[in-house]
């Protein structure tokens, strides 16, 4: 019988399992001689079994009880308690974290609707705030709002509640070394070029997706094609105005 390779959220041609649909190997099928998945944690980290466990209680309560400045610093942290019944886990967060993750996340699922968070402050809006305290507190206040909003919908979605990069940001065990958890799997398996990704699992690394051809246009982590860009749609509304003159000749004759 011919493989149906649209059967599962994983179409990979040799067969490996999806890490992002199943993470931790739960769903290990006894009858395939497929490897396991490499570790998805740092053996010197490790994550914490506790958070899988909030994350996944089914009335898990994520929010912002918090906020405190750095020591000599100007960056502001955010206290994140996660909640389920009497079991509760802590950790801090600043925004540059939360950022980095939503990148994360939005490179691990591309075909997900990824919850918003608060723009960045521009260098004006940070100098104003420092002379109106008041303005800062607003603004900290109402982060927190976005943020608790954020993490309840990442926590109560189906997909994204599983992704390992999301257990890690709610890890104390990461708090010091979220660095570390940008530079681990799954993230760390997605391609530069996501156009060269399988779009269902980005961290699908049979080899075939990396066949395709780069789209020069969109490939950020190169240099800039804007101009080269222009070029085109110039030249495109040229023909176009050429084409339009021509058609409209022939029915005047």
């Amino acid at each position: 019988m011919p493989l149906d390779i649209e059967q599962d959220n994983n179409p990979s041609f040799y067969g490996s399992r999806s890490m992002l649909a199943d993470p931790y190997g739960h769903n290990k099928n006894k009858k395939t001689t497929t490897e396991v998945h490499p570790d998805l944690v740092n053996s010197t980290i490790g994550l914490s079994n506790k958070i899988v466990q909030l994350i996944n209680h089914p009335k898990v309560h994520v929010e912002i009880v918090g906020s405190e400045s750095l020591m000599s610093s100007s960056v502001i942290v955010y206290a994140i308690e996660l909640s389920a019944g009497d079991t509760n886990s802590v950790v801090k967060r600043r925004y540059s974290e939360f950022r980095s993750l939503r990148d994360g996340i939005t490179r691990l699922y591309p075909t997900e609707v990824i919850p918003p968070i608060p723009g960045k402050h521009s260098f004006l809006t940070y100098l104003i705030n420092s002379i109106n305290n008041s303005k800062e507190l607003s603004i900290i206040e109402t982060r927190k709002r976005y943020f608790s909003r954020f993490l309840s919908d990442i926590c109560t979605h189906p997909r994204l509640r599983q992704c390992p990069l999301v257990h890690k940001f709610l890890d104390p065990n990461y708090e010091m070394c979220w660095q570390d958890a940008m530079a681990e799997p799954p993230i760390s398996m997605v391609p530069n070029n996501l156009l060269r990704a399988n779009p269902m699992n980005p961290t699908d690394q049979n080899g075939l997706y990396s066949l395709l051809p780069i789209v020069n246009g969109y490939d950020y982590t190169g240099p800039d094609h804007l101009s080269n860009l222009k070029k085109v749609g110039d030249d495109l509304a040229k023909s176009t105005t050429i084409i339009s003159t021509q058609i409209g000749r022939r029915f005047r004759e």
